[in-house]
């Protein structure tokens, strides 16, 4: 199947209850004992409704079941399901040999990337979207979370720091509708990568959060914007890119 990966995704929730039940999901209109290996499951918890399912373990979309299930990114997830429905499912057991994605190192974090909801209309309804002016997912995701800092169960948009700022997830940062941040997960040398990391010739800025990647990447109309997580990583961060990516220039913006 030679869509688009939007065009994909659309079919895919279009086409959900055949797909969850290809996952192992017999039974929609009920609880019944979650799909997902890693949850000991002794109370029927899982349900879906639509597209999305919940679960005492997490939540999502269609998508994010795959993901979970098989070991895949998001847009692995979304061409597996796609080429499925034009070529028939196969029983559950059945299932890709693929080795699955490194997660991020802290459980939870990788609960919180996999069930966060990453759809541009949902993420940029959030109340912290709202009041900083981001009209899309600029590479997060919306979902519940727990912490310390945030709260119990707090709707939160959640980052990803990947692995040479493009690479695999190995820790999220949660934010809250009021702005509380709060990381999960082990930065060691992640970061965030916005943009096209190809473009060695365009501006590259890097910057301390995610709001500022996205103020500056519309102010100063730069292609690659690197986020720091932190005003104290702001020069690591530009060597670590400087060093793997060797662009022509790096700039650091620090937050007054």
């Amino acid at each position: 199947m030679n869509f688009a990966l939007s065009e994909q995704r659309a079919l895919v929730k279009a086409r959900a209850a055949e797909v969850f039940a290809a996952l192992g999901a017999e039974d929609t209109s009920k609880h019944q004992r979650c799909i997902f290996p890693d949850h000991a499951d002794q109370d029927p918890s899982f349900r879906t409704y639509g597209e999305r399912f919940i679960c005492t373990c997490s939540h999502g979309d269609v998508i994010d079941a795959v993901s979970r299930v098989t070991g895949l990114n998001h847009a692995q997830a979304v061409h597996w399901a796609a080429e499925r429905i034009s070529g028939g499912f196969s029983p559950v057991a059945a299932r890709p040999n693929v080795i699955p994605a490194p997660l991020p190192r802290n459980g939870y974090a990788a609960q919180l990337w996999i069930s966060a909801d990453r759809e541009d209309a949902y993420v940029q309804q959030h109340a912290y979207c709202q009041r900083k002016g981001i009209a899309h997912a600029f590479g997060a995701g919306r979902t519940l979370v727990s912490g310390s800092v945030v709260g119990e169960q707090a709707d939160c948009v959640v980052v990803p720091i990947r692995e040479n700022g493009a690479g695999n997830v190995i820790a999220v940062q949660a934010i809250s509708d009021a702005g509380a941040k709060q990381t999960f997960g082990t930065l060691g040398d992640g970061y965030l990568l916005v943009g096209d990391e190809r473009d060695l010739s365009a501006p590259w800025l890097v910057v301390e959060g995610w709001a500022t990647a996205h103020a500056a990447r519309q102010a100063e109309r730069c292609s690659i914007v690197l986020i720091s997580f932190g005003k104290g990583r702001l020069q690591k961060v530009a060597q670590l890119a400087a060093d793997r990516y060797q662009p022509a220039a790096i700039s650091i913006l620090a937050e007054v």
